[in-house]
């Protein structure tokens, strides 16, 4: 292989370079030292199987060189597996650098994991002794490359970045230069997960997964020296690993309150108020009441005095690597009290401080509260027991979703998702306060988010990224249900997710808490005075916020009822602006606790088994608004728990989303159901739509004042059912994982389960007593039908019997276990089992003419998962296959009516619902009179149809217009 070697120009006396003739660079050299080899550009089969041809390979390219001047040209193709790219490249050392110009253009599409720039250098010069340095133009991150192969052999990833480059151990090395158009961004990996001696990079070319026919793609990257000097030079601050970081928390200085600065004179009603203390005390933990106590005292024009706690803050500067945030401290520690006032008037105020030497008290200061444009907290309407409002009386309608947390860029990632969110009408998220995303309090751990200080010491810098998440909120008109911790925080056991982390929490005796175990936590007296001592905190820095919706407790933990009580009391008794307060998993005696002010709950499905969460959404609504008299909104759904939603809605329709969003608010819920998978589906698929749609539907009703009934219908009728066929009835459990609530249901002839409760979608076996709820079912079958019991899931062994009229009619057993078998895949459950086994098969059930009784039990074994159940031709035509739901007060009915046939399932085969038409149904319990009803596209949230009717005997006959999917309605008398 000839090697071309070339000199640099004066501008660059210390960089040479060897070419391959193909266009390679072998080697780049700086100070004669080699900083870099084999920067070549490949293109990378998918699933990075191989590559179509690369430069470090001349074998896999046919090109032709040329020179004119001081530019070196390279021609030609990479075969390319029969489907030719053709290639071009420019070399040319110019006063700004080595500068690689590059161009394809394929003859026939192809696809590809990515067209990539590689370039390595060697672990022997830099591994362990070396650095690596990410710029995006204003700081400059710099980190050490690992001594040894790190667990994660994927060292950084940007998404863009001005240049990123290294130097060995003896501080010479090299810069590139992206060209900021096709190559934006760059990753490193450790190649000595691959048994070779060198880090590489990757300069990867934006949107070549597929390279279309003829399309010439342009793209460059630019190669500079990088020595003790430039770095001298270097105007951009550089960032040590760890740097300007981490607090010293401990003070100790003689105690004195020097002064109290206000951060404005007149406050807007329901803003926040920040008082700047100029203070010195002795304390070890500025978190702890016990070491030092900070304290705001405000007396209104009402004469009520407010007591809230001050707190320690540390101001922080945010930077950003092409999509890593990283942070940087702004001047010392300090003091704050925040304050927001919920009356107009001049407020009097002033600071105590305690501290273990004495107290100290400022002079009374004075502020004026102003009106405002905020409409102030949420609170529960005093006029229905169901919804919520603003302090100023607008109703407050809860529209998101989930936002739990930010990638890798954090916060910036906050910076795209909110105004977004905002935009499309939406004004609710929820935030997961944990160990990866602004959690407070947990021990230190390179894998996790923030600077951990141990139990009852606080994360400053994780309690700034959610000061700015809050403002940024505020500023877009978004209220945060804000989840004070998650599930696996009390788990030792490994989950699906991997996780559980008891092993590193800091109430855990192994890491100097109090608790020997989980169940610990909840009646250990240090435990709970630590945990409350945390609540004090975020009633001192985040409470004046009005813009949080709720404080959330826990996220998925079925905390005992009686902790649950004590930790909302002190919220209670602590909290001035007495948020709303919550928890999941909650039950009955959770709910009823006076304390907790609205009910919440989380549904998906499992792999396919949910085809449509209408009907299980709604009766959650329903049930808990009904049984609890109080608030309700479903917290997290999706199509599948394990999966984002992208990947069952391969088309993007987002027809789940939809159908929850507007089952639930038409079924009695505070808010539209919070879907979970918020940055890979809802914002990168931009499916804010869904949400627009349901806001201009919604504007305008004064829902905090409607006491709302469940509205009632007739069974949809179709008025051209004639000559169609009677069809099949699928319908399947509203519980997944769980006892039955009920265990007899009548199915009816046109598609309804009716029945007290819920049946489930597992049958469980003697191996779970406590579990066991055999079910019976009342058909009337009008000819001979078949009722289809589709299979799921067999965890170790299973008996299934099928009772026909108090009969035995048949018996089948389904075994679990390793290799083949009669299933179709199969999996250990944990680590010691038991075996489980996906069927995904049928067992038909046949039943004569007339009525019967069809019982189904689980006789022996563990479980078996029931996810559908299919009557054969048991509908009758002139049913609908439509879902009615609504609302309905003495001024105003809302109705919402669903083609059945509409959901993710048939989407995802192809099975697009036809257009309906001639579609009646009679809602019943109106005043008699004339109505007018305005229909809604809801897709795109617009009135497209009035009709009128008149209610005799109160029933009121709707005819809607020809519609595709769903439409909803506004019924008002006239």
């Amino acid at each position: 292989m000839a090697l071309l070697v070339f000199s640099g120009l004066p501008a660059l006396a210390q960089l040479t370079f060897e070419l391959n003739e193909v266009g390679g660079v072998s080697e780049v050299r700086v100070a004669g030292r080699v900083v870099a080899q084999n920067v070549a550009l490949s293109l990378v089969k998918p699933g990075w199987q191989g590559r179509y041809g690369t430069q470090l390979d001349p074998g896999t390219m046919q090109v032709e060189r040329r020179q004119e001047g001081g530019r070196r040209f390279f021609e030609g193709q990479f075969p390319a597996e029969g489907k030719p790219v053709k290639f071009e490249q420019t070399v040319e050392a110019t006063d700004e650098g080595l500068v690689l110009r590059y161009a394809l253009e394929p003859t026939a599409d192809l696809e590809t994991e990515r067209v990539v720039v590689f370039v390595d250098v060697a672990t022997d010069q830099t591994a362990g002794a070396g650095s690596y340095y990410t710029s995006d133009g204003r700081f400059v991150a710099k980190q050490p490359f690992p001594a040894e192969l790190p667990r994660r052999y994927h060292l950084s990833g940007a998404s863009a970045v001005q240049w990123f480059g290294w130097t060995l151990a003896d501080g010479y090395g090299v810069r590139f230069f992206p060209d900021g158009r096709g190559l934006r961004g760059v990753s490193l990996q450790d190649n000595r997960q691959f048994k070779m001696e060198a880090f590489q990079a990757h300069f990867a070319l934006s949107d070549s997964q597929v390279l279309k026919a003829g399309v010439r793609r342009e793209f460059g990257l630019t190669i500079k020296p990088l020595t003790p000097e430039v770095m001298a030079g270097v105007k951009e601050r550089v960032i040590e690993p760890g740097e300007n970081v981490r607090v010293e928390l401990a003070s100790a200085e003689p105690l004195a309150l020097r002064a109290v600065t206000a951060s404005a004179d007149q406050i807007p009603r329901f803003e926040v108020l920040e008082l700047d203390l100029d203070l010195a005390a002795t304390y070890d933990n500025p978190f702890d009441p016990a070491d030092i106590e900070v304290m705001g005292h405000f007396t209104g024009p009402d004469g009520i005095r407010t007591s809230v706690p001050g707190f320690f803050y540390q101001a922080y500067e945010r930077y950003n690597f092409g999509g890593r945030e990283g942070l940087i401290k702004v001047g010392a520690p300090q003091w704050k009290v925040r304050f927001a006032p919920l009356a107009e008037g001049r407020y009097r105020y002033w600071v105590t401080v305690r501290d273990r030497s004495g107290t100290v008290e400022s002079e009374p200061q004075h502020f004026d509260c102003v009106p405002a444009n905020s409409r102030g907290f949420v609170r529960r309407s005093p006029d229905t027991p169901f919804y919520l409002m603003f302090d100023n009386g607008e109703p407050y309608v809860a529209l998101g979703e989930n936002m739990c947390w930010g990638g890798d860029a954090q916060t910036y990632d906050y910076d795209k998702w909110l105004p977004a969110l905002s935009a499309a009408g939406g004004n609710y998220i929820r935030i997961w306060m944990v160990r990866w995303n602004m959690a407070l309090e947990w021990t230190s751990n390179k894998r996790e988010r923030g600077q951990y200080y141990g139990l009852g010491k606080y994360s400053p810098d994780n309690a700034w990224r959610l000061d700015y998440v809050l403002e940024q909120c505020r500023k877009h008109g978004i209220y945060v249900m804000l989840a004070l911790g998650y599930h696996g925080e009390l788990m030792e056991r490994e989950d699906y997710f991997r996780t559980q982390c008891w092993a590193e929490n800091p109430y855990n005796a192994a890491n100097g808490g109090p608790c020997r175990s989980p169940q610990e936590f909840w009646t250990n007296e240090q435990a709970r005075r630590k945990y409350q001592q945390r609540l004090r905190y975020l009633i001192a820095r985040y409470g004046a916020y009005a813009n949080i919706l709720s404080w959330e407790f826990w996220n998925e933990v079925r905390a005992p009822h009686q902790w649950v009580q004590e930790m909302a009391q002190y919220f209670r008794a602590h909290d001035p602006w007495r948020h709303l307060i919550t928890t999941t998993y909650g039950y009955d005696k959770v709910w009823e606790l006076p304390e907790i002010d609205y009910c919440q709950t989380h549904m998906y499905g499992s792999g396919t088994n949910l085809h449509d969460c209408t009907a299980i959404l709604s009766r959650h609504s329903r049930t808990h608004t009904t049984k609890f008299n109080k608030p309700f909104m479903v917290g997290e759904f999706g199509i599948d728990w394990q999966k984002s939603d992208l990947a069952h809605d391969e088309r993007q329709l987002a027809t789940n989303m939809h159908n929850g969003l507007w089952a639930t608010l038409m079924s009695r819920s505070f808010g539209a159901a919070a879907i979970w998978w918020w940055d890979n589906y809802v914002h990168e698929q931009n499916h804010y739509s869904e949400l627009t749609a349901l806001k201009r539907f919604t504007d305008g009703i004064p829902f905090q004042k409607l006491n709302f009934e469940f509205a009632r219908f007739t069974a949809p009728l179709d008025t051209q059912a004639e000559g169609k066929p009677w069809r099949d009835f699928r319908f399947h459990g509203g519980i997944g994982w769980g006892k039955s609530t009920g265990t007899d249901f009548t199915l009816t002839s046109d598609g309804r389960v009716e029945g007290e409760g819920e049946f489930g979608q597992f049958l469980y076996g003697d191996a779970k007593p406590e579990m066991k709820a055999p079910l019976r079912l009342h058909v009337n079958c009008p000819h001979p039908c078949q009722l289809v019991l589709h299979v799921g899931t067999v965890s170790a062994r299973a008996v299934i019997q099928v009772k026909l009229d108090g009969q035995e009619h048949w018996r089948k057993e389904l075994s679990a276990g390793e290799g083949e078998g009669p299933w179709k895949s199969t999996k250990l459950w944990g680590d010691s089992g038991p075996w489980q086994s996906e069927y995904d098969a049928d067992l038909p059930v046949h039943l004569p003419a007339g009525e019967h009784v069809v019982e189904l039990d689980n006789l022996e074994g563990d479980w078996v998962s029931l996810p559908e159940m299919v009557l054969t031709k048991y509908v009758d035509p002139k049913f609908a296959p439509v879902d009615a739901l609504g609302l309905r007060s003495d001024e105003l009915a809302l109705i919402w009516l669903r083609d059945q046939e509409s959901n993710w399932f048939n989407d995802a085969g192809g099975k697009d619902p036809a257009p309906i038409e001639g579609l009646e149904c009679t809602l019943l319990d109106l005043p008699d009179g004339d109505y007018e009803i305005e229909w809604w596209d809801t897709r795109q949230g617009v009135a497209t149809a009035v009709t009128h009717s008149t209610a005799e005997d109160g029933r009121l006959v709707l005819r809607a217009p020809k519609f595709l999917r769903d439409i909803a309605g506004k019924v008002r008398r006239r």
